[in-house]
């Protein structure tokens, strides 16, 4: 590597940990190849949704169009996957060897870029394992338009020596500074689900117990976001999303949780999901799940001893804990509804509660 690769290496390392001069330096990168774009994303392998990006553009091309291109890249751009399927992981390719520059014209977010002035387009670009651990890919390309021409000889080669250090820096760059992802990655040791949404309820990342969630049907997820498959819980859930986003957004964020039990369409059981702000490193809602299920249930003499409940009155609490609902537990107890009912007024008063939601989250948090 030479001097000034080296120089540029070391100054994405550099922005990488201190988030500092973190887009001067992909600048500096992108200016080093000759190139008038560039772009270096990594993006969570499940979802497909960027953890972290950055992009350089130079000319006439639109703030807007410019994100929206950084935000689908690596999912749903099939030309891009095609090339780099093709390719494999760690190998920088000359992007006009795999099609010409006018059949880019056929994808929407090209003919944006090929508007007035600017047709021709000369691409290099690779994408690589950002952590299989952490289920990250990336993505980097850098871009010549217009009269600048094609990219000087070498310059592939010198990308690839590049590489390893790109790859490098913007994994820990992602790691440390992408929205949620430490937190939510942190969290899987505890056996906690943990999603961060953005206001419109899209994920910006999941941890790997939320994606088991996903895929055992307790959310959906589609081109408006992601939701409680429990179709009473959905405007709610979405309602404290949205006003957790807007309070991150705010100068002065509100820390007080929200919260909304969750059922599943098919099975017994209930999940608790509760609904902070998160306000770095960009505004979001955090969304941590818990599941009574797998954790032991607090003794009846513990409940009886912190707030006076009689046994039936206990027992209850457990049974809403455990997922049943008052119906339910009626029928299993053979006891009228009315009954049981005025235990749970009485549970409400005894505890400080008035819904639901907010019984299980206080039984919740004294369970071991």
């Amino acid at each position: 590597m030479d001097d000034e690769a080296a120089r540029i290496a070391l100054r994405l390392y550099e922005a990488a940990i201190s988030n500092e001069g973190w887009d001067d330096s992909v600048r500096d990168m992108a200016r080093g190849f000759g190139a008038d774009m560039a772009l270096l994303q990594v993006a969570d392998i499940d979802t497909d949704r960027p953890v972290s990006q950055n992009v350089l553009a130079t000319h006439n091309v639109g703030a807007d169009v410019i994100a929206e291109y950084a935000r689908d890249h690596v999912g749903q751009d099939p030309w891009i996957n095609e090339v780099f399927t093709r390719l494999g992981p760690g190998r920088v390719a000359v992007l006009n060897d795999y099609a010409p520059v006018e059949s880019w014209a056929r994808l929407p977010r090209w003919r944006h870029f090929m508007n007035e002035g600017f047709p021709a387009r000369h691409g290099l670009g690779a994408f690589f394992d950002a952590g299989s651990q952490d289920g990250l890919t990336g993505v980097v390309s850098v871009f010549r338009t217009g009269p600048a021409g094609a990219f000087a000889a070498g310059a592939a080669a010198a990308l690839q020596a590049m590489l390893p250090h790109i790859q490098r820096a913007a994994s820990v760059h992602a790691r440390l500074h992408g929205p949620g992802v430490v937190l939510a990655h942190a969290t899987e040791a505890m056996g906690q689900a943990v999603a961060v949404l953005g206001q419109d309820g899209r994920p910006h990342a999941l941890n790997a117990e939320f994606a088991c969630l996903l895929r055992e049907g307790w959310f959906r997820q589609d081109q408006l976001g992601l939701a409680p498959a429990d179709q009473a819980a959905t405007g709610r859930f979405a309602a404290l999303v949205a006003g957790a986003a807007r309070l991150a957004a705010a100068s002065t964020v509100a820390r007080a949780a929200g919260e909304v039990v969750l059922r599943h369409p098919r099975y017994p059981g209930l999940l608790l999901a509760r609904i902070l702000p998160q306000a770095r490193p960009r505004p979001a809602a955090l969304v941590i799940i818990h599941d009574p299920a797998r954790a032991r249930p607090p003794a009846t003499a513990t409940l009886r001893e912190a707030f006076g409940l009689t046994a039936a009155e206990s027992l209850l609490a457990l049974a809403l804990l455990g997922g049943e609902t008052v119906a339910e537990y009626a029928s299993r107890r053979g006891v009228g509804q009315p009954t049981v009912r005025t235990q749970l007024a009485a549970l409400f008063a005894k505890t400080g509660t008035s819904r639901q939601a907010g019984l299980v989250r206080l039984m919740a948090s004294l369970s071991g």
